[in-house]
């Protein structure tokens, strides 16, 4: 007898350990539940800084981007920068903006100087930006090299490829929370929950067009290649090739030459222009030097006359 009731009692005490656990496991997930709950609408969508990843539209779009990045096509942003020669300006620019419309590329800025005067001769020169599909901006700068003579020239490209794929995946998953608020927006009962879901959907909106402007300057800056140009007009090109000693002492010395030459013909240039005010420079001053050599006579005569002559031999 006494053996049973040690086995009742055993029982009993068992029962009671497990309905105390199960009470305290239940009791712990209600306070996680509500302190999560505070920040839910009625349906069940959290906006909490606690949310659970599943439960974040965000975070399960962004996931999702980030877990296809690999397939991603590489995002390269091409520029160049080149220095040319011509000696036809206006034909060279006239067969630039020809090049650039058949190719469906665009100017973005152009400058052209017309003036510098130096030595009696002018220089010309244009600064131009240009934009070109990427996939034809080497047929461009083969055109460039066939028309003009490329002083200098520097290439570089920039990978933007995993800022694009954070910007493209911000957008999706702004657009599917947008999409969520929206359902949410419909489905609010009291006026706490419609104030809440429309601040939320106005940021998600002001946020969303920002990322899409900067993912369309991305597509821009990746589609259209950027071509800096810097067009001078001369009448002897620069050479490009490594010249031998020998072609260096005969180029120097027909270089000076030349610039005497130059020279000489600009000081007779500049004499011939400047001819009438040297004339009246010269006419100017012969007035002047004549007035005064008259005046100066003029002073000594009067000295002379007032001077007390000697006697003559015939007074004596």
């Amino acid at each position: 007898m006494k053996k049973l009731i040690s086995v009742i009692l055993i029982f009993v005490m068992t029962l009671s350990l497990l309905a105390g656990c199960s009470a305290a496991v239940s009791t712990g997930n209600m306070m996680a539940e509500s302190s999560v709950s505070a920040d839910r609408l009625d349906d069940g969508f959290y906006y909490s800084s606690e949310m659970p990843a599943e439960m974040d539209p965000v975070a399960e779009t962004t996931a999702s981007a980030n877990g296809s990045e690999g397939v991603q096509s590489q995002k390269l942003i091409r520029s160049m920068t080149l220095e040319a020669e011509t000696a036809d300006l206006d034909a060279l620019l006239a067969g630039l903006d020809a090049k650039i419309r058949a190719l469906g590329g665009y100017v973005e800025n152009r400058r052209v100087r017309n003036g510098g005067t130096y030595s009696g001769r002018t220089y010309r020169h244009a600064d131009l930006t240009v934009r070109i599909p990427v996939a034809l901006l080497d047929s461009f700068m083969d055109h460039v090299r066939g028309t003009a003579n490329v002083v200098s020239y520097q290439e570089s490209a920039k990978d933007v490829t995993l800022t694009y794929v954070a910007t493209e995946s911000r957008v999706k998953a702004l657009e599917t929370e947008q999409a969520r608020l929206l359902e949410l927006l419909a489905k609010a009962e009291n006026m706490s929950d419609l104030l809440t879901v429309e601040a939320r959907l106005t940021d998600v909106r002001t946020e969303l067009e920002q990322v899409t402007s900067q993912l369309r300057l991305y597509d821009n800056l990746v589609d259209y290649g950027t071509v800096n140009m810097t067009l001078t007009e001369v009448t002897e090109f620069t050479p490009t090739e490594e010249k031998t000693v020998w072609q260096r002492i005969s180029s120097g010395f027909v270089d000076n030459l030349r610039s005497l030459w130059e020279s000489i013909t600009d000081g007779f240039v500049f004499v011939v222009v400047n001819l009438p005010y040297i004339l009246a420079f010269v006419v100017e001053w012969g007035i002047i030097i004549a007035v005064v050599v008259a005046v100066i006579r003029f002073f000594l005569r009067r000295r002379r006359a007032k001077k007390p002559q000697p006697p003559t031999s015939a007074e004596e």
